[in-house]
């Protein structure tokens, strides 16, 4: 996470946290996580760890991703819906 220019940006992890659960590589990300969530907003929301805590969550395809401000990312699959038959 990047807590005032230390390591990658927050957006940056979940998309290769993205990439590895799908099983692709990062540029292979489809759609583009940037199509999704306002990356640029996820990074200067998480730029420094601060003394206040809080998380987003949000869906991106089939995945929950929460990002934290204690620097985790968490990428967990979403159960498909079980089709209903009539």
């Amino acid at each position: 996470m990047n807590s005032g220019g230390d390591g990658p940006a927050p957006s940056r992890v979940v998309i290769e946290k993205l990439a590895d659960a799908d099983g692709v590589e990062p540029v292979e990300l489809e759609p583009p996580l940037g199509t999704v969530i306002d990356t640029d907003a996820l990074d200067r929301l998480f730029a420094t760890r601060s003394a206040t805590a809080g998380r987003v969550t949000f869906r991106y395809c089939d995945y929950d991703v929460t990002v934290t401000s204690e620097g985790n990312v968490m990428v967990s699959s979403v159960p498909p819906h079980p089709v209903s038959q009539r």
